[in-house]
């Protein structure tokens, strides 16, 4: 947090109260700390990071702020952009509203693409967004508001950045929830003005979030109080509770980024060494390892389903357990070649490794094919295992392209005190590691030579 000799908090939340928004405890602490002023009057933060779930209030923070920036500080252009045309106009009709009950003298521009409020008695103005590579253009604004950052692009802010630079005493605020990289993919600026408020090594940076920490429950109601601080003002702990209800069976990630702010935050720092020992791997190369007389058969589909995996893993040579694999585009080929290697082999059982694999089910039941799912804890001990039997040397493989491209881009994350395999980048086929990790921890759990279950 920013050192600061004064604060003009205070008088910005009471003129809030004078044109009626009534702000709540946690909002009036935000502007307190975002409004602190140097010995000269400036800004001691120049940046102004706010991160907080849904339907907390932010909203209302932001209007408190372009309020005072109106009749306060004597900011002539406040720019307003968000990612959507529907919220730019949402906000511009919420602070109209503000300015019309309170019978102060305004004029509202709604031509598509010149949407913003002038005040007739010193012509300050705000401007209501969406972002482009080409907003803001030309322009200078003592005030940018970068509403919905977790969709906010690199070139948006190479737009933006500028209009601040010839203003005596600007101020940069990003106010949005927590980045879910399947759902954000331009997140990563939001994710980079969050890690340097982290690091607290950007000297005139303000960053405030209201979250849980990864691995907190969702049920646990001081989690929730913890992460939404509009709650008693705002929200409800009933609504929350119905809110868990109905997303728990279909979206719980979802919901933990949306209500506890447990999000998917893309990693910006260097790249983690490599999990697996190249040299190691290679050395655990057998070509003329052969297909084992019995084995467990696991199913892995990629998270964009573009491709799945079939790993076969069993008795090798040496004690050890040799893996192989078969992959193919897309789900359809998996059931009849399951229902080819149970006719044709002795199958211990057949299992499916994470969600996505779920999608061959039907197709499973309707080739009559018996199947296994592994839960999630499974997969994190696979995951551990794979790597500890990788480097005991314990298990074997034959070279095939696919699995080792699988095992040298290999990544891992902690959820909770489980590590899985961090499946997030989409644009690498991880379900030969997925599949062939899951396959030889299955097998092992094997105590002796089982009869086919098919």
């Amino acid at each position: 947090m920013p050192a600061a000799v004064t604060s003009a908090g205070a008088e910005a939340i009471e003129l809030a109260a004078d044109f009626g928004l009534a702000l709540d405890p946690w909002q009036c602490d935000v502007l307190h700390a975002a409004l602190g002023e140097c010995g000269d009057g400036r800004w001691s933060a120049f940046e102004v990071g706010l991160c907080t779930p849904r339907q907390n209030g932010k909203n209302s923070v932001i209007e408190a702020r372009e309020l005072a920036g109106l009749f306060l500080f004597g900011e002539q252009t406040i720019i307003h952009s968000a990612h959507e045309f529907r919220t730019a106009v949402e906000a511009m009709r919420r602070l109209e509203a503000l300015l019309r009950d309170s019978g102060e003298a305004y004029k509202a521009n709604r031509s598509h693409g010149e949407e913003g409020i002038v005040l007739k008695a010193t012509g300050a103005r705000v401007l209501f967004q969406t972002r482009t590579k080409a907003a803001a253009r030309g322009m200078s604004g003592d005030l940018v508001i970068l509403d919905e950052a977790m969709y906010l692009q690199p070139a948006s802010m190479q737009a933006l950045m500028p209009t601040l630079s010839a203003r005596p005493n600007p101020q940069l605020w990003y106010t949005g929830s927590a980045v879910d990289q399947k759902v954000h993919p331009d997140g990563t600026v939001f994710t980079g003005v969050r890690e340097r408020g982290l690091a607290g090594d950007s000297p005139r940076l303000c960053w405030m979030e209201w979250s849980c920490e990864e691995g907190a429950s969702p049920t646990d109601r001081a989690a929730r109080l913890q992460a939404n601080p509009g709650i008693g003002y705002r929200i409800t702990e009933e609504y929350i509770e119905d809110e868990w209800q109905a997303f728990k069976n279909t979206n719980p990630d979802g919901w933990l980024a949306e209500r506890l702010g447990i999000g998917d935050w893309p990693s910006l720092t260097e790249s983690a060494p490599p999990v697996f020992d190249q040299a190691v791997w290679d050395a655990l190369c057998n070509r003329d390892a052969e297909a084992p007389d019995e084995s467990v058969l696991v199913v892995a589909v990629a998270q964009d389903r573009s491709w799945s995996c079939v790993a076969a893993a069993g008795r090798g040579g040496a004690g050890r357990t040799v893996v192989l694999c078969t992959s193919a585009p897309g789900v359809t080929w998996v059931a009849p070649k399951l229902a080819e290697l149970v006719e044709q082999h002795s199958v211990l059982e057949v299992v499916l490794a994470g969600d996505q694999a779920k999608v061959v089910i039907p197709d499973l039941v309707s080739a009559g094919v018996g199947y296994k799912v592994m839960t999630r804890g499974e997969q994190g001990a696979a995951c551990a295992a794979f790597q500890e039997a990788v480097k005991a040397s314990t298990v074997e493989h034959v070279g095939q392209g696919e699995l080792n491209r699988a095992v040298r881009n290999a990544r891992v994350r902690m959820i909770g005190e489980a590590e899985q395999w961090d499946r997030r980048d989409q644009q690498l086929d991880d379900s030969p590691l997925v599949a062939a990790s899951a396959a030889v921890f299955r097998f092992g759990l094997q105590e002796a030579p089982l009869p086919a279950l098919y």
